[in-house]
């Protein structure tokens, strides 16, 4: 058996609502690829959206949520979430990654936001879905997510980073955890590549330290490395469009993309109760300057900081 997994983000490019950093890993046969749960599970799974299929759709999160919106997501995020935990269970308190608690912590001081929970129900398709599982002789292991609210974003990028560099220290984070939470198993990890970064050896030498690390490939269509430490072989590979053909990176995008809609729901939510008729915003530049001009009055008598809801990059 291998450690199957997949790293993915959403919210990168808005200047308003969270940065969500979300990792998928499965306990696996050893010849499995990044691809092979779409045929095993291709019974209740499928790699694409559709309204007409009844399957749990695993796909690129922004074609989900353009598409079917947020119940389509949700229907995803409560079927896989099920194999971990019951739905009525905390949903942060069961995913956030445990050495970064405190992003939570920050996160739900702030007003217009509080826990998700899962009120939707699939009974039919959990079944189903976790039937296929044990068929195929795998498991999920974990799901893990990170949420740095405005305020937290603002202070890691105060510290010295740029946007880039941020994302990449959120992933390193999840990289290890994956990698330090099943030791006894060689790891393969896919990540969805950022911009148009094609080398990771730095990176990857900075949280693996006193570790070698094989270049396989680098370039502009992925970059593969080969890392052993002790008995553990970690495979790590960085490739573009990557939720469109890693599972695990695909399932990553869609919890992020949930947790990130969900709390712009919140977001929305707080503001439309002391501002009539505003309109909601979905934090991307263009509009968010519309809403920070529409809500700066509103800021000030609620006395809320501008680092608290607009990130500085």
């Amino acid at each position: 058996m291998i450690i199957l997994a997949g790293v993915d983000e959403a919210g990168l490019g808005p200047f308003l609502g969270p940065l969500v950093v979300s990792s998928i890993e499965m306990t696996v046969p050893d010849d499995w690829t990044e691809e092979t749960p779409w045929y095993q599970f291709s019974s209740v799974v499928s790699d694409k959206y559709s309204k007409k299929d009844s399957r749990i759709a695993v796909c690129d999160s922004k074609v989900i949520y353009t598409r079917g919106k947020l119940p389509a997501l949700s229907k995803t995020v409560c079927c896989f979430f099920s194999l971990l935990a019951n739905t009525t269970d905390d949903f942060f308190k069961t995913i956030f990654l445990a050495d970064k608690k405190y992003y939570l912590q920050e996160l739900l001081q702030k007003a217009w936001y509080e826990t998700i929970t899962i009120d939707e129900k699939y009974p039919d398709s959990q079944q189903l879905l976790k039937q296929a599982i044990d068929d195929s002789f795998c498991s999920l292991t974990q799901i893990n997510t990170t949420v740095l609210s405005a305020t937290t974003f603002n202070n890691i990028i105060k510290s010295g980073l740029n946007k880039s560099e941020l994302v990449m220290q959120q992933t390193g984070h999840h990289i290890v955890e994956i990698c330090n939470y099943s030791k006894k198993y060689d790891v393969r990890i896919t990540i969805d590549k950022q911009g148009g970064r094609n080398f990771y050896q730095p990176f990857l030498t900075n949280i693996f330290p006193e570790t070698s690390i094989d270049i396989i490939e680098e370039g502009a269509d992925g970059s593969s490395y080969i890392i052993n430490r002790d008995s553990q072989k970690i495979e790590l590979t960085f490739k573009p469009k990557a939720d469109g053909s890693a599972f695990c990176v695909a399932l990553s995008s869609i919890f992020s993309k949930y947790i990130r809609e969900k709390l712009m729901l919140k977001f929305n939510d707080f503001f439309s109760k002391h501002i009539n008729e505003i309109k909601p915003t979905a934090g991307y530049p263009l509009d968010a300057k519309r809403f920070i001009s529409e809500i700066e009055n509103t800021m000030k008598k609620l006395n809320i900081a501008k680092d608290d809801i607009v990130r500085m990059r």
